[in-house]
């Protein structure tokens, strides 16, 4: 059983109105713009594949016409490398990023952005912070969301 609590979130903008609620750190959004009504969404995630969170809403948005946008904090290059090992642990980064690429294009999105955090090493089971302070990390997803204005951002708790 989950022991995070659901929550609502309501946001107006562009005289248009959202809603979405929250269900174990997963930000789910209910749609409330006209069809007609063109947006900009933005999947923010710690890692590439954390959009495939949402991929199935992020694929409808897209192929209704609206900008969709990746950010990924970081390569994933603190993961594994799996079982039997999808490459050698120097080039995870690399490999990872180029993967959350293809996804995106599938998904359709317009641009996949990368922040240049190294992911710490998370192969003990232990969480790590990445090398930032709390202010550089968030200026940087500031100035994205700056850049691009989204009316709509997906993304997952803190959890992963």
């Amino acid at each position: 059983m989950c022991s995070h609590r659901l929550g609502i979130l309501q946001c107006t903008r562009r005289g248009m109105h959202w809603r979405a609620w929250v269900l174990c750190g997963l930000i789910c959004l209910v749609n409330l713009f006209p069809p007609e009504v063109l947006i900009i969404v933005l999947s923010i995630g710690a890692h590439p594949d954390d959009e495939t969170c949402a991929g199935g809403t992020l694929i409808k948005y897209a192929e209704e016409g609206h900008d969709v946008y990746i950010l990924v904090t970081t390569r994933g290059e603190g993961g594994s490398t799996g079982e039997p090992p999808v490459c050698e642990r120097s080039e995870l980064g690399r490999v990872r990023e180029q993967e959350g690429r293809h996804a995106g294009a599938v998904i359709g999105a317009r641009q996949v952005i990368y922040l240049p955090y190294v992911d710490p090493d998370a192969t003990d089971g232990i969480t790590k912070a990445v090398d930032a302070t709390p202010e550089e990390f968030s200026a940087s997803i500031q100035e994205v969301l700056e850049h691009l204005h989204p009316d709509v951002i997906i993304t997952h708790g803190t959890d992963g």
